[in-house]
């Protein structure tokens, strides 16, 4: 049943989730709405998905629930419209040219898809690696905020360890870095994340539980545990987020660290180990250990 919101959607609920613009893949009801089939043609309809998800309904009240979101790309939408200037224009302005960037950009220049490493899949009944077929456009219908941007390691590390650093580069407040890792959100919105977290890591169950001790939260932009993960050696206040690559990263500032694990493969549970094994060897390297 639909009902009219009582509560605008703000920035703040764009950056943290709490906007209620359901994302295709954690919705069977979107994908309805919207005409898809299944997760493999929402992948294609992503960006046109993303331009129209705001005049559909709400999943729910903005700030009264967690749910995973465009509203990084909505966002990305929203700065467009207030700067009256394309997201790549401004990318390029107060990101790129400021940390001298040369390879990153929502548009890929000629000879940089020939480099690109494919995604990957384990197949289901053998242990061969199988290509995913994904789209990729040198002309992309728009600039997200949450996924199309091209880029190498070496650049990438180069924002995080700027964020690190409290973004002095980036940000003309110290202050507004420390907003990606302070929680955003209310204590209904909380249980929803970790629920979230419990069944995206349900077939590991000793990283779920490592998780639900940490007690998740979310900043503006950044999953964040309130409490030390103690296997790993991850401090409070860390921020980390992946993406459907298998690529992940982390900003411990506390410790001083800033990481960054590469992967080509949709994550499945050996991937999450991996990662979660090399972290804890990463801190144990930090740590003086072996």
């Amino acid at each position: 049943m639909l009902q009219p919101v009582t509560t605008a959607v703000t920035l703040r609920n764009l950056l943290n989730h709490t906007n209620g613009l359901g994302n295709l893949f954690a919705s069977p009801a979107r994908m309805r709405l919207f005409g898809i089939q299944n997760p493999a043609e929402a992948l294609k309809e992503m960006l046109r998905y993303t331009k129209t998800t705001y005049q559909g309904p709400l999943d729910h009240e903005p700030e009264s629930a967690w749910s995973y979101s465009t509203g990084c790309d909505t966002a990305g939408l929203l700065l467009e419209a207030i700067t009256r200037q394309s997201f790549e224009d401004y990318l390029q302005a107060h990101i790129c040219r400021p940390l001298n960037l040369k390879s990153t950009s929502f548009i890929p220049p000629p000879g940089l898809p020939d480099s690109i490493a494919s995604r990957t899949v384990v197949g289901d009944s053998t242990s061969e690696w199988q290509m995913v077929d994904y789209p990729m456009s040198r002309n992309p219908e728009m600039h997200s905020g949450g996924t199309g941007l091209y880029s190498t390691a070496e650049e990438l590390s180069l924002i995080l360890v700027e964020v690190l650093n409290d973004g002095g580069r980036l940000f003309e407040h110290a202050e507004t870095a420390g907003l990606l890792f302070e929680s955003q959100l209310t204590p209904a919105a909380r249980r929803d994340l970790g629920a979230f977290m419990q069944h995206s890591l349900a077939t590991s169950p000793d990283i779920a539980k490592a998780w639900e001790t940490a007690e998740p939260e979310f900043g503006l932009g950044y999953l964040v545990n309130a409490k030390d993960i103690v296997e790993t050696g991850r401090k409070a206040g860390t921020g980390s987020w992946g993406g459907m690559s298998g690529t992940t990263a982390w900003i411990d500032r506390k410790t001083g660290v800033a990481c960054a694990l590469f992967a080509q493969t949709y994550p499945d549970d050996a991937l999450t180990y991996a990662q979660h094994v090399i972290e804890k060897q990463v801190y144990e390297c930090l740590s003086g250990g072996e």
